[in-house]
């Protein structure tokens, strides 16, 4: 009866009146049982106090705020949330720590009330900082593990009916024998264990998010395509039927009991759930990188990439599924839209993505005005990993006349100031309206400013092969030897001059320890260069190593004597010695934000016209502090998550 009501809700017609809604029947059994959402911390660790932006973040709100919050998502279509303490999530403590356990609380009462399910999650082995993980084979970090998570559900049990155990990224520690297999389960047994001290009937699972490893263990070879790259082992160590330890057989219930599930990473897999089925596990789904983006303070509108994932799941599915779960980690913004699709498309994954869509606006911003609202948000989608869209036709006149035919429809949008729209917002839906509408007069400016760039350069009749070169051929690698960054082998070699340099800026969304690139020297066995990185162009140098002799399509490595911390960097291949000497580039971007230099100067950047074109569109930019990445200094953002802003987009077209 309360699904029904708050189904009611959702497709009621508010124009300020009266209220409206088509005659008819509906009926609809929900597809997936448990629909969690995740309630991120992202600007907990990204924006500074004082940021515009730190409001983002929860545990800033007030109690009120806080308490009402949950039931959002149950107006929504989800009937449970997930939180947690992630204490090692920007290293919180004192003070930061207090207020982080006091929003967990606030919020998981707030769920209660509204009859949800709460979900607890939690980093089996980052306890205290997410790259430093505590080993379950130490005896004494042992003992550190085990008083940790007892005190969690000593402080947390009792509001706890599900607990997600999710072991560190890329898959937790390595050392003394930690496994992706067998430890990983008995982390998972002892904290699942814990909260049941508490909660004799908390159901629990263990994620194989970032633990591709996992599935080695399986007798017969699975798909592994819903993990990211990184995620995985190198391509030559794929091989499955990997030996279990004590004799286990997969999934058997030696190091975990067979009434805790296995998570699948992201979304669902056949093959993947077909064991977790068979052996008599519950199965779940921890989705991420779904509803939103949590290393990137912007908004990351990915609602048909949601609408893909959910028709992909075969019919069955909805019978096996116990929870699964969507996450937004910047609050009070727009791409709210997100929890909506992705609650709607649990509820019936076949519904059509634009129904929902228009019932999302309609709701939220009136009838009058859902219509154009839908295309803005349309015209802003860019999937969750794109700091803006970049169709085929980014930066041409059919494309920009259709953006200021949308700005146009938007800016008549009138919301009145008593409005009251159907979902139990957290801020006023003026400012969801407001962002949209900057961020689609910033697109509209790259794209214009793309259209003079494009003329120009076909007016000079360019044909520069810098041009084309979009990504160098290089890898940055973590401690435990997992790819963060990697570009696939090209077959464009570019010549280092002396007196010159090559470079590419890229972001690691996690602590490196080495950087490599792969090294042409046309057959020259005296080649030589110098590889440094920067933490950005013209900026302090983070490393640096001349090499010499180097072999014909060899890598070579940059080993900093510390880690280097996630975040922008520059890497660069200068003072080449020797016959021939140089690096491979390819015509595809490695990351949506990164860009190839020469002599430190963008390709692209031919002549004095085509810079001027990018300093009067850079000039002319709409001032619009309002969009997250207007601006990126330090008061908006710590340096670490830093981002392109709209100005940077141009600079680099």
């Amino acid at each position: 009866m309360r699904a029904a009501a708050e189904r009611f809700r959702a497709i009621v017609s508010n124009n300020g009146r009266c209220l409206k809604i088509a005659s008819g029947i509906e009926k609809n059994n929900p597809f997936i049982f448990g629909r969690l959402i995740n309630i991120g911390d992202s600007p907990r660790r990204q924006t500074p106090y004082g940021s515009p932006f730190k409001n983002a973040g929860p545990e800033v709100w007030t109690a009120k705020e806080l308490f009402e919050y949950p039931e959002l998502y149950r107006q929504f279509g989800f009937n449970g949330i997930q939180i947690g303490e992630c204490r090692g999530y920007g290293s919180i403590k004192g003070k930061e720590l207090d207020k982080a356990r006091k929003g967990a609380i606030i919020l998981a009462k707030g769920a209660k009330k509204s009859g949800m399910i709460v979900s607890w999650f939690v980093w089996g082995d980052a306890l205290f900082d997410e790259f430093e993980v505590i080993c379950w084979n130490d005896p004494r970090e042992h003992k550190i593990i085990e008083d940790f998570h007892r005190e969690q559900a000593d402080l947390y049990g009792k509001y706890i009916d599900h607990v997600n155990v999710h072991i560190s990224d890329p898959g937790g520690c390595t050392r003394n024998g930690c496994d992706p297999y067998k430890t990983r389960q008995q982390l998972a047994n002892y904290i699942i264990g814990e909260f049941r001290r508490i909660n004799p009937k908390a159901e629990g699972n263990l994620s194989t998010w970032a633990n591709g490893a996992f599935w080695l263990h399986a007798p017969n070879p699975v798909g592994l395509e819903n993990y990211f790259s990184v995620f995985l082992p190198p391509p030559s160590q794929i091989k499955f039927a990997k030996p279990i330890p004590d004799d286990a057989e997969f999934l058997d219930d030696t190091f975990m009991p067979k009434d805790i599930g296995i998570a699948l990473n992201r979304f669902y897999q056949p093959d993947q759930a077909k064991y977790v089925i068979e052996s008599g596990r519950p199965l779940d789904i921890w989705g991420w990188y779904i509803s939103d983006h949590e290393m990137r303070n912007n908004m990351a509108f990915n609602m048909k990439n949601i609408d893909k994932y959910f028709k992909a799941i075969p019919p069955e599915a909805g019978k096996q599924i116990r929870y699964y779960n969507a996450e937004i980690n910047f609050h009070g913004w727009p791409q709210i839209i997100n929890a909506y699709v992705a609650a709607q498309k649990m509820w019936n994954p076949k519904r059509s993505l634009e129904d929902i869509e228009l019932e999302f606006c309609t709701a939220t911003f009136g009838p009058e005005n859902a219509a154009a609202m839908v295309d803005v948000y349309n015209a802003v989608e860019g999937g969750y990993d794109a700091m803006i869209p970049n169709p085929p036709n980014f930066g041409t006149a059919g494309y920009n006349k259709h953006l200021r035919e949308v700005l146009n429809e938007a800016q008549k949008v009138d919301i009145p100031k008593k409005w009251k729209p159907n979902f139990n917002f957290p801020v006023p839906v003026t400012k969801y309206a407001d962002m949209l509408v900057a961020r689609l007069r910033l697109i509209l400016a790259v794209s214009e400013a793309k259209e003079l760039v494009d003329k120009a350069r076909s007016a000079s009749k360019t044909d520069s092969a810098s041009v084309k070169a979009k990504s160098l051929v290089f890898q940055v690698v973590d401690a435990n030897g997992s790819h963060i960054v990697s570009a696939a082998f090209a077959p464009n070699p570019y010549k280092l001059k002396p007196g010159h340099s090559i470079g590419q800026t890229f972001h690691a969304i996690r602590d490196f320890s080495k950087i490599g690139i792969q090294i042409p020297t046309w057959y020259a066995t005296n080649a030589g260069l110098t590889l440094s990185l920067f933490d950005k162009i013209g900026g302090k140098i983070k490393a640096t190593s001349e090499f010499s002799n180097i072999l014909d399509g060899s890598w070579i490595w940059l080993e900093p004597k510390s880690r280097i911390l996630s975040g922008n960097y520059y890497l660069e291949i200068s003072n080449p010695t020797g016959d021939n000497v140089g690096v491979y580039a390819t015509p595809d971007k490695v990351q949506p934000d990164a860009v190839v230099y020469f002599d430190r100067k963008p390709v692209g950047n031919e002549d004095s016209a085509i810079r001027k074109i990018k300093q009067n569109a850079i000039r002319n930019l709409p001032n619009l502090p309002i969009d997250p990445i207007y601006n990126q200094d330090e008061t908006i953002v710590h340096p670490t998550y830093k981002t392109r802003t709209f100005a940077e987009m141009i600079e680099q077209l």
